[in-house]
């Protein structure tokens, strides 16, 4: 798995382009990747991920109910560090995202610790964040930070992918971005995306995250990339993110 990960991720960095000729992606990668604005609030965020990453990793501890020798804790904690950076970078590009598209209706299965869904929520007032967490102790510790921040366009629902699926069947219409933020299984990310796809509108956007945790993982980030229904597909290798968007030339980038 680690071989495969530093292949991963050397093809990555020679297949990124540093300039792009379309003009929709030149446009993504001047509001979203490079856009400054959230810089205070970024550290805000940080400051919260932090105090999450202690609870969580005490929780951990706890749980597992194994070896607590020093290197193992220095482990979990090495992990959760390289989790929160990965967050934070993460949920700049969704803040931006949010902002920059004047989306509404958000999707996001997999709270965990909430700080995407924070992201999400402070892009603007007016969206609305449905976000599902199964486990029920990560949730009850996202809800407090969702609650400490005064946030109230997020709704967070205790049960599975699966389930919260079928209750947003009927909302399918007025979602704007749908983001799989947790680990599934491969065949659920496909049924996810084939659910989302079917009901796009113009405007809609499907995100993946952890596209080259494995070999899986690639596999089917490549199929999403060749599905006729997406128009254009950027590879920021945190994270997939797909545009179905009517008029665009079928494109997929890797920056």
């Amino acid at each position: 798995m680690m071989f495969f990960k530093i292949f991963a991720y050397i093809h990555y960095q020679c297949k990124r382009k540093r300039w792009v000729h379309s003009a929709f992606v030149y446009d993504f990668i001047i509001s979203v990747l490079k856009q400054k604005k959230f810089t205070n609030n970024r550290i805000h965020i940080e400051k919260i991920g932090k105090q999450l990453l202690k609870i969580q990793q005490k929780s951990e501890v706890r749980d597992s109910q194994v070896n607590r020798k020093y290197g193992l804790v220095a482990s979990q904690r090495n992990r959760s560090r390289k989790r929160l950076c990965n967050s934070v970078k993460v949920g700049c590009i969704l803040h931006n995202l949010v902002r920059h598209y004047h989306l509404c209706s958000i999707v996001e299965l997999g709270t965990s610790l909430g700080i995407d869904t924070v992201c999400l929520a402070k892009a603007t007032p007016n969206a609305t964040v449905f976000t599902v967490e199964l486990n029920p102790e990560m949730a009850e510790i996202a809800s407090k930070v969702f609650e400490q921040l005064h946030l109230t366009n997020i709704e967070l629902i205790n049960t599975d992918s699966d389930a919260a699926i079928a209750l947003f069947a009927d909302k399918s219409k007025d979602i704007d971005l749908f983001f799989i933020n947790s680990a599934h299984s491969c065949d659920s990310i496909s049924r996810y995306f084939s659910f989302v796809k079917n009901h796009a509108k113009n405007n809609t956007i499907f995100i993946l995250s952890d596209i080259y945790c494995s070999k899986e993982m690639r596999n089917v980030w490549k199929k999403i990339q060749a599905d006729p229904n997406v128009s254009i597909s950027i590879d920021l290798y945190a994270v997939g993110i797909v545009f179905f968007r009517k008029g665009i030339v079928k494109q997929n980038f890797t920056l």
